[in-house]
């Protein structure tokens, strides 16, 4: 293994998951050495993307040998229910086995969506990640959850599939537009504000070389975020308990992307901005209801704003429409709480989940929620 790259093995719920990361990782070459029982590689990657990185393609197809490329359009709207079922017909007719690797190239659309492939197609194969967002890095690829969306809501259709590798090579990050770059940020907050104290008193100390995307702060942060997560995950890897906690912000943050998609928004909000507006949602929840600590709102803010994302509602989306999509909000169920209430998760302050029968989940009024998006939503 060259000196440039650190390893980080996860083991949970039957799975065993290498985590490769550096700069200039000779992923090509890596991936041929620790693979040498596949049949066929069937690289995902999105027509942006394949774009970008034209000589990084010719040297994958170069050093794994018998490789076919599948190209899907840029967009959540490519991860659909019917492009998943046409994608995995299209595996099959490109000659997929039982001993065939997806190999996912791109961001969080294409990991999850070449991720559900891999684990329904002969009711698993090998699923390798090679993130090129960070949002993906630090978040999509540690993580066994696959999904795709349905018309009412995203990630609606999902299984739990391990990927057995992931490579993650931050000179991508150099190439990302400012707002894709950001949205890693948003949800890398969301991490660190219940995760890790000292990182997060580290971006706050360091904000000008995270600006910069200084490869030594990112490697740090993307570690911290690695090894935040295998402690969740590993001691809960379907998500039932404790883990829950990284649904922070996604109940609001899920509803708006779905709002989007269904009405075909040209500049839809990225997955992290999404998430970032859920998290102020959820604190002026916590701060309404009486369990805010004194401080928390506006520092989480402060802390959302210099990051430069967004906090409001867009302008433009109704209250009711995403009052309809937050009804099939994925999280419902796992407590039992009557029709009229939502489990959510809500902190008290940064690293306090609040939690109902051992999970950080708190039953929400409907009424409630419904108030809040109606005086939040701009005409």
């Amino acid at each position: 293994m060259p000196k440039n790259i650190t390893n980080t093995t996860f083991d949970f719920g039957g799975y065993t998951i290498h985590h490769y990361c550096g700069v200039n990782i000779p992923i090509s070459s890596l991936v041929a050495q620790y693979n040498p029982d596949v049949d066929l590689f069937i690289v995902f990657t999105d027509s942006y993307i394949q774009s970008l990185y034209l000589d990084f393609f010719h040297s994958l197809r170069k050093d794994i040998g018998r490789c076919e490329f599948v190209v899907i359009p840029q967009g959540e709207q490519s991860k659909s229910a019917k492009n998943y079922i046409q994608l995995t017909q299209q595996c099959i007719s490109l000659g997929a086995t039982r001993r065939t690797c997806i190999v996912s190239c791109g961001g969080g659309v294409v990991e999850n969506l070449s991720g559900m492939i891999a684990a329904t197609l002969y009711r698993g194969i090998k699923l390798i990640h090679i993130p090129t967002t960070f949002i993906a890095m630090h978040d999509v690829s540690i993580s066994i959850k696959q999904a795709v969306n349905l018309d009412q809501g995203k990630n609606l259709i999902g299984s739990f599939h391990a990927p057995s590798q992931v490579y993650m090579d931050l000179s991508f990050v150099k190439t990302l537009s400012s707002r894709d770059y950001l949205s890693g940020l948003g949800e890398l907050l969301k991490t660190l504000l219940f995760t890790s104290p000292e990182n997060l008193s580290y971006v706050n100390d360091n904000f000008a070389q995270l600006v910069a995307r200084e490869p030594p702060l990112l490697l740090k942060l993307i570690l911290s975020a690695i090894g935040a997560k295998k402690y969740l995950i590993e001691n809960d890897p379907f998500e039932k308990g404790n883990a829950i906690v990284l649904e922070y912000g996604h109940t609001l943050g899920h509803a708006l992307e779905a709002v989007e998609m269904r009405r075909r928004s040209p500049t839809p909000l990225s997955h992290g901005e999404a998430v970032s507006i859920g998290m102020h949602f959820a604190a002026i929840l916590s701060e309404e209801i009486g369990l805010a600590e004194p401080g928390y709102l506006g520092y989480q803010l402060d802390l959302i704003k210099k990051l430069g994302l967004p906090y409001e509602i867009p302008t433009g989306i109704r209250a009711d429409d995403l009052m309809a999509a937050i009804r099939f909000d994925n999280k419902r169920g796992h407590i039992i709480c009557d029709d009229k209430m939502l489990p959510m998760v809500i902190l008290s302050n940064c690293f306090k989940p609040l939690f109902t029968s051992g999970k950080p989940l708190l039953p929400i009024p409907l009424s409630q929620i419904d108030d809040l998006i109606g005086r939040l939503c701009k005409k």
